[in-house]
């Protein structure tokens, strides 16, 4: 996946899901992991991070109850029912999408849809923040 131009954030390759995905991503801001996407380089499943990458030294978001809120509110924005689901060690992770890049859709195009989806996710990720800052 191309970069996103102009954003605070890196969506980069990671490899700490397990599985068999063709294609695993962490979204990365501050050398803080909040998203990860994993599929098969046309659909993906997009997931809260709940651990870091130990190999890059990026830890989880430090905020685990904002990144889920701001996840649920995303999904609900875009009239999706947030998944709540648990990962191996227990930990709460929210599955707010299911992305599918359409045939009719460019690399480029799925990217922007991406990245723009991202910095959706960032507008109420801040917003939480400034909320609780009051």
């Amino acid at each position: 996946m191309a970069a996103c131009e102009n954003e605070d954030f890196e969506i980069v390759d990671a490899s700490k899901l397990g599985g068999n995905w063709e294609q695993e991503l962490v979204v990365i801001r501050h050398n803080e992991a909040y998203l990860r996407l994993a599929g098969d380089g046309t659909n993906y499943r997009v997931m809260t991070a709940t651990a870091g990458e130990d190999a890059s030294g990026v830890r989880p978001c430090q905020d685990q109850d904002r990144l889920l809120e701001a996840a649920a509110q995303l999904a609900r924005k875009h009239e999706c029912v947030e998944d709540i689901k648990f990962d191996k060690k227990g930990r709460a992770y929210v599955l707010p999408f299911i992305l599918s890049q359409s045939e009719k859709d460019s690399d480029d195009v799925f990217t922007k849809d991406v990245c723009e989806l991202v910095s959706d996710f960032f507008v109420i990720y801040d917003g939480l923040k400034s909320v609780a800052a009051k």
